[in-house]
């Protein structure tokens, strides 16, 4: 019997203009055997190749301590101590979003711990509607900060219809500098009046809880695509910096039946033209000889689309 539970982890990127490689990092990992799985975000400071390399570092680290014994805020705080602080700036060279969700086998189960530290704020969904929590925030001093650091981590249980969402501040901080959108009110906007055009964590809650108005069903992959174009958009279609976004949603999994190569015998053709009938999601059928045979049962008609296309085989 297959589960009716999926948990859904994705993501969407953008590199900064005129860059070849993200200075923004996503690792997505489940340990062999286990119930757990680690996504981690982390954004080096600056772009680049530079940028890259600290965030890969970042984001392996997360990846192999989150699956070892040790509690996950004190993993955060062995990242912190491991990764080098920029002497001019005072702050750390890369910043990270952790996120190990531990479930059981049928999903009815799902916990999720949360460990933030300097990328924007977190946001949770319920449906629909936007959710709140709490986080506890602990002060961390490096010997080679400048600056008291602030790392946050939360716990809390996900079910049929929630998600997770976080991002870079390549999201956040779309639009710097470039002023308001035409036909929108953005400079009115508390959230962004520090920084002139600046999209603001609050009001990319609010796009995402009007993109899930209109879509409730909406997976993970293109949620976190419309985040991203949206922010580029805001950019002038020029990205000031590294945009990723990362969705992660406990929904129901989506069906697919591939159908490839006719029945045996001419007896059985009803019974194929049956089973598509009656199945429950989204159908592949492979070959001309079976695709007559299931348009003829089905009574469809099948039209070839014989347009060159560039991404597909002839």
């Amino acid at each position: 019997m297959m589960n009716d539970i999926c948990i859904d982890i994705d993501y969407s990127q953008i590199y900064k203009n005129g860059q070849k490689i993200g200075g923004d990092v996503f690792l997505l990992d489940r340990s062999p055997g286990s119930n757990v799985i680690t996504a981690t975000l982390s954004d080096g400071l600056g772009s680049g190749v530079k940028a890259s390399v600290l965030a890969t570092l970042t984001s392996h680290m997360a990846n192999k301590l989150s699956f070892s014994p040790i509690d996950l805020s004190h993993s955060a705080e062995i990242i912190m101590d491991t990764l080098p602080v920029d002497r001019d700036k005072g702050i750390s060279y890369s910043t990270f979003t952790i996120a190990k969700v531990a479930f059981s086998d049928d999903k009815s189960f799902i916990n999720v711990e949360l460990v933030e530290y300097d990328n924007p704020e977190s946001l949770r969904f319920s449906d629909t509607e936007p959710v709140a929590w709490s986080r506890t925030s602990t002060k961390l001093r490096r010997k080679s900060a400048i600056k008291e650091e602030i790392v946050h981590t939360s716990s809390f249980d996900m079910k049929m219809g929630d998600r997770l969402i976080f991002f870079s501040d390549g999201v956040a901080q779309a639009g710097v500098g470039l002023g308001a959108l035409p036909g929108t009110d953005t400079e009115v906007l508390p959230s962004v009046k520090p920084r002139l055009g600046e999209w603001g964590t609050s009001n990319v809650r609010d796009f995402i809880h009007d993109q899930l108005r209109k879509d409730p069903h909406i997976n993970s992959r293109d949620l976190a695509r419309a985040i991203v174009t949206e922010a580029y958009k805001r950019d002038g279609y020029k990205a000031n910096d590294d945009i990723t976004c990362a969705v992660m949603s406990v929904r129901k999994p989506d069906r697919v039946m591939l159908v490839t190569g006719a029945p045996r015998s001419r007896e059985s053709d009803r019974q194929l033209g049956e089973m598509i009938r009656n199945f429950d999601g989204r159908v592949i059928v492979c070959g001309g000889t079976t695709a007559k045979i299931v348009a003829r049962e089905l009574k469809k008609d099948v039209k070839a689309d014989r347009s060159p296309s560039g991404s597909l085989p002839p």
